[in-house]
């Protein structure tokens, strides 16, 4: 069985856009487990918080 690892378009963006503003890698890896975090808890993609969610998570 083969493994995919597809990443996200968002999250793809946020890798770049770090990379851009080269942010050191434990940084990155620090916001992509928030983002991730975030995810979980919302139990759909962070790109579709509202503020108000945003604020209480």
């Amino acid at each position: 069985m083969s493994e995919t690892n597809t990443v996200s378009p968002l999250r793809q963006r946020m890798m770049e856009d770090m990379a851009a503003r080269k942010l050191n890698p434990h940084t990155q890896r620090s916001h992509i487990q928030s983002c991730k975090r975030s995810a979980a808890w919302l139990k759909r993609s962070p790109d579709t918080a509202t503020p108000d969610e945003a604020r209480h998570f």
